[in-house]
């Protein structure tokens, strides 16, 4: 019973290494999209505390995709 349970304990502990690894791929897939639409200062401060202050940009760019 013992060996069973250090068996689930050791296979959980691979599970959530797994997961927490396959989150930060997509925190950093998110983060690079992130700055790509948003101006470097206002995204370093809205991921800094989770808030920003209203700005206005005089130069903007689209793209076509």
């Amino acid at each position: 019973m013992l060996h069973m349970m250090e068996k689930y304990a050791n296979n959980l502990e691979e599970l959530v290494e797994e997961k927490t690894q396959q989150y930060m791929e997509e925190k950093k897939k998110a983060d690079l999209l992130l700055y790509s639409m948003m101006p470097a200062l206002v995204l370093r401060n809205f991921l800094l505390i989770q808030t920003t202050d209203h700005r206005i940009f005089f130069t903007s760019e689209t793209l076509k995709l």
